[in-house]
């Protein structure tokens, strides 16, 4: 930012070839080093990341060979993703009660064990 009056003052419009050609150049490096992430869980993410290499390429192979050697990781955390049932937001069953909620902020609504006629009143 403090070199870009100097970089105006001596080049002009070149500036923006500078800039342009630094976008150009970011392109291909994050196709080949950046592995797409979106869709996976954290378990996947660890096995995605697992390769020795820094070439997309390999993760993705290192990734499938992970995934087929160890199903029940991947399985398991499928298993624990967000469902939306009946209206409640069901996590497997980890701490959510019958309408799909975690503890509460209001005073009295944990009160009853997990799931009970107590703990949901209020809602």
């Amino acid at each position: 930012v403090l070199l870009l009056p100097t970089m105006f003052k001596n080049i002009s419009e070149k500036t923006f070839y500078v800039f342009g050609a630094c976008n150009a150049i970011s392109i291909p490096i994050v196709w080949a080093l950046y592995p797409e992430s979106s869709q996976r869980t954290l378990e996947e993410m660890d096995l995605l990341f697992a390769a020795d290499s820094w070439w997309n390429w390999d993760a993705e192979k290192t990734f499938a060979r992970l995934k087929a050697e160890n199903p029940d990781l991947v399985n398991a955390a499928r298993a624990r993703q967000t469902s939306v049932v009946g209206g409640g937001v069901e996590l497997g069953g980890v701490g959510m009660g019958k309408k799909g909620r975690g503890l509460s902020l209001v005073p009295g609504e944990n009160a009853g064990s997990e799931g009970s006629e107590e703990g949901d009143k209020g809602v």
